[in-house]
């Protein structure tokens, strides 16, 4: 089946969810957790509620992640990775997941509590590389909200929003170490790294990062960053492959320590 083929297929099966779902969050079991999701927004949704929502990264977490292991989801959005991780590394582990829109955190609190996940610890702000507050500029998509400001499609409102470095968190998160993030902040990627700087030197965790140089971010400096500090940078879905470069092209990588 060729790509334009699966593409309508996958067209009409939106069509039919966005009729019959009434436009309400409803209670879906995906990679055996349940979470709460309205497939009517988009049809990102409705991959989600399938199962087929980035199946690279989902892939490449479950394949480096074990039980008792520590993970941060930096834009948690309406939290499948947290989830996800949380029944993985179980009781021993923790998941930290950072979120700023509230109305995003109230889904994810249900999702926790249906789950009965008590490892996650759900944070209501935005990582970033200064400790304050910022505007959050809100999308016509309930994953397009974004830091920056004027961008297409995401200026359907805004929000004021708590903002804090994740160095500036470290002591009350209770870290004893920090195994692998996952990082996807729509345009505030590096932001994000610089304000973690002195946490990601310390415990050196694999990252999964998605990029966005649409909405302004430089690649060359996320690239740059990494390789000053000994780590090696593969796309995604080819894990075996060391990037010695990031095209300017929106895409998602995995970002490995190298040993010391």
């Amino acid at each position: 089946m060729n790509n334009q083929i699966i593409n309508s297929v996958w067209k009409l099966g939106f069509y039919i969810a966005k009729k019959t779902n009434g436009n309400k969050y409803r209670k879906f079991k995906v990679r055996g957790y349940d979470v709460y999701l309205n497939v009517s927004e988009s049809l990102m949704m409705f991959k989600r509620a399938l199962g087929r929502y980035e199946p690279e990264k989902f892939s490449a977490i479950e394949n480096f992640m074990k039980k008792g292991m520590t993970f941060l989801d930096v834009g948690a959005n309406k939290g499948d990775f947290s989830l996800f991780t949380g029944k993985i590394v179980g009781s021993s582990g923790k998941v930290i997941a950072f979120e700023p829109e509230p109305g995003n955190c109230g889904w994810i609190r249900k999702s926790i509590q249906i789950n009965q996940l008590s490892n996650i610890i759900l944070m209501e702000i935005a990582l970033s590389n200064e400790d304050g507050e910022k505007e959050l500029y809100l999308g016509k998509k309930s994953g397009w909200h974004t830091l920056v400001k004027g961008v297409k499609n995401r200026s359907e409102g805004k929000i004021n929003i708590r903002t804090q470095k994740l160095d500036s968190l470290f002591d009350s998160l209770n870290l004893s170490c920090v195994d692998a993030m996952k990082i996807d902040v729509e345009g505030a990627e590096y932001e994000v790294i610089l304000g973690g700087e002195n946490l990601i030197q310390k415990f050196r965790p694999t990252i999964f990062m998605d990029l966005h140089p649409e909405l302004g971010v430089d690649v060359s400096e996320i690239y740059e960053f990494f390789k000053r500090r000994n780590f090696v940078l593969s796309p995604m879905n080819n894990p075996e492959l060391y990037l010695d470069k990031l095209e300017p092209v929106s895409q998602e990588i995995i970002i490995r320590p190298l040993k010391l």
